[in-house]
């Protein structure tokens, strides 16, 4: 039984920080529009929404859930952040490694600099999302839902092409 059949390169990957610092400042100026409307908001606070857009659960108005949002995209934001930078060092810090048995429990075996560059935009649209998710009090329903379903949808676009290229690439 051979361990290696070949040898693979290692790709130049670089991360993209622009797009994860736009996703923070998106979050940080969503921080500072809600703290500022912190009095107009209702009380009791609605925390969530149906799809027609009107809030069928609420809880007592607090800092805390208020900005309880935010702080989830806040995490997912930076976790997709340090996942990139962790595959884009593992990508190319490999000079060239063999080609074995085990890549299926290696993250980086099929991960090519394109995944990787794609969850910089991917990291602003959750930012988007999550805002719009924060904001459905204070801007309206049809602008937040707007905001959310639309950074979504828009997530899925991009995964989706991605994946399509990558299988076109493959294919030939």
């Amino acid at each position: 039984m051979s361990r290696t059949t070949g040898t693979r390169p290692a790709p130049a990957v670089r991360v993209r920080w622009a797009w994860h610092w736009g996703a923070a400042l998106v979050l940080l100026s969503t921080v500072v529009v809600l703290l500022s409307s912190y009095e107009d908001l209702p009380d009791p606070y609605p925390v969530h929404y149906g799809l027609t857009g009107v809030a069928d659960s609420f809880a007592s108005k607090s800092h805390v859930m208020v900005l309880l949002p935010v702080v989830i995209g806040a995490v997912l934001v930076a976790a997709i952040a340090v996942t990139s930078t962790v595959q884009a060092r593992s990508l190319s810090t490999r000079p060239e490694r063999p080609v074995g048995r085990y890549d299926h429990l290696d993250c980086t075996a099929k991960s090519t600099p394109e995944s990787v560059a794609v969850l910089g935009p991917v990291n602003l649209l959750l930012a988007v999302t999550f805002s719009g998710v924060s904001l459905l009090p204070v801007v309206g329903p049809l602008a937040g839902s707007g905001m959310m379903w639309g950074g979504l949808g828009l997530i899925i676009a991009v995964l989706a092409t991605v994946s399509v290229r990558a299988r076109r690439r493959q294919r030939g």
